[in-house]
């Protein structure tokens, strides 16, 4: 790799996010890690100020690279970034996530051990608002997330059929083309079905666990599940449209 190379490339797709970008990226860039990040904030033409503060980071911390989204979605966000990315390690975090300080180093340590093609950690549902609490607590029970096991945590490491964001070797991503853009929505899951096609393993790490926030509007959260329900239709990793 070149002299410009970094260990962990984080990719960071955001739209909109003025109310929590600051604190967000203050988080991610208090990750421990013993050795070099750099953080991918791909912005989707956002029509707040999200912009600007992330081109304030950026020039407050020669880590954060700014990148412009002129198609507004999320996979040809993750995409970019794996283009632009300079990382052996690619790590995916989420705008609406609080994520352990240890986060990066654990997974950087799992993947290391071998034996894996995706490192993550539970995904813990949180509120911060009426409804968001009460959806927080629907989705911390197994009727709430179904087969979604790694929505709940665990003792010890467990094998998963999809990951919350996590970690890849930057090899396996680019074997296996990246995120399909036609997955609007879980374009995870989607990657995930063609990874363990071609035999690889993904597992879930307890001590990884990340809270995600739960968004603290019933119409907000009504149109984030007719999304995930609408691209259901999607294209399968042998070419076939279902619904899932």
């Amino acid at each position: 790799m070149d002299q410009d190379a970094v260990d962990v490339s984080v990719l960071i797709p955001v739209r909109d996010e003025e109310a929590v970008i600051r604190e967000v990226a203050r988080d991610m860039l208090a990750q421990r890690f013993d050795g070099s990040i750099e953080f991918l904030f791909v912005d989707g033409r956002s029509r707040d100020a999200t912009r600007q503060i992330l081109l304030e980071l950026a020039a407050a911390d020669p880590r954060v690279r700014v990148l412009d989204n002129p198609a507004k979605r999320t996979p040809q966000a993750l995409n970019l970034a794996l283009r632009e990315a300079r990382g052996r390690v690619i790590a995916r975090m989420d705008a609406h996530t609080r994520y352990p300080l240890d986060y990066l180093a654990r997974g950087v340590e799992r993947l290391r051990a071998g034996g894996v093609e995706w490192v993550s950690g539970p995904q813990v549902a949180e509120g911060e608002g009426r409804w968001s609490r009460r959806v927080a607590l629907a989705l911390s029970t197994r009727l709430g997330t179904g087969g979604a096991s790694f929505r709940h945590g665990a003792d010890a490491e467990f094998e998963v059929d999809s990951g919350f964001t996590g970690l890849w070797w930057r090899d396996t991503l680019e074997r296996h083309g990246g995120w399909d853009e036609e997955w609007l929505n879980d374009q995870d899951f989607e990657l995930a079905a063609r990874i363990r096609k071609a035999g690889g393993t993904i597992v879930c790490v307890p001590a990884m666990a990340a809270e995600y926030i739960v968004r603290d509007s019933l119409g907000a959260l009504a149109r984030q599940y007719h999304r995930y329900g609408f691209h259901c239709h999607k294209r399968d990793y042998r070419g076939n449209y279902h619904l899932t």
